[in-house]
């Protein structure tokens, strides 16, 4: 997935209520890198993102917010305000979190 294509379906997640809705319109592509299971989990990143959801990102990874924190150099009190709404990430930041963690954290189907 490029990120020209990554920021295009955010664009388009926030039409829909859910990241289920959407993938279910949306299809697996004959030439998809993701399992089916890295499918879902990379649609409801994107989903988290367009709704500038950290949280959601950050329970879709399976981490604590001071390991996810860790992982992406955030300094632990800035994702700790994050993560209790106390600040907002800039959404570019956000943008930039999704993609990583849809690279790192989806299953990828080693047979394509």
């Amino acid at each position: 997935m490029t990120y020209k294509n990554y920021l295009s379906m955010i664009a388009d997640a926030k039409t829909y209520a859910t990241a289920e809705e959407h993938l279910a319109d949306y299809g697996y592509p004959a030439d998809c890198p993701f399992t089916g299971d890295g499918l879902v989990k990379a649609f409801r990143i994107i989903h988290a993102v367009s709704r500038e959801d950290f949280n959601a990102i950050v329970a879709e990874t399976g981490l604590s917010i001071y390991a996810f924190a860790k992982m992406f150099d955030i300094p632990k009190q800035t994702a700790a305000h994050w993560a209790g709404g106390k600040r907002t990430p800039p959404s570019y930041t956000l943008q930039l979190i999704g993609y990583a963690c849809i690279s790192i954290f989806c299953e990828r189907d080693d047979d394509i």
